[in-house]
């Protein structure tokens, strides 16, 4: 299972989401199925948020989703 996220860089440095979604597949059983495009909840994003910014800490990273 991903999560993936549109972002965009509202001032330098500064990652905004705008929205997101889960996707993938599964393997039971030698079978493989693919797991439908699901839309994500701005608290996903909200979730990955202590990780990108232990990683990337130049960086700051806005919670919740924004449209500009």
């Amino acid at each position: 299972m991903a999560h993936s996220f549109l972002s965009f860089i509202a001032q330098p440095h500064e990652a905004r989401a705008i929205l997101g979604f889960s996707w993938g597949f599964a393997v039971a059983e030698g079978q493989i199925s693919i797991t439908p495009v699901v839309p994500l909840q701005p608290g996903e994003w909200d979730r990955h948020l202590p990780v990108l910014r232990r990683e990337h800490p130049a960086w700051l990273f806005a919670p919740g989703y924004h449209q500009h």
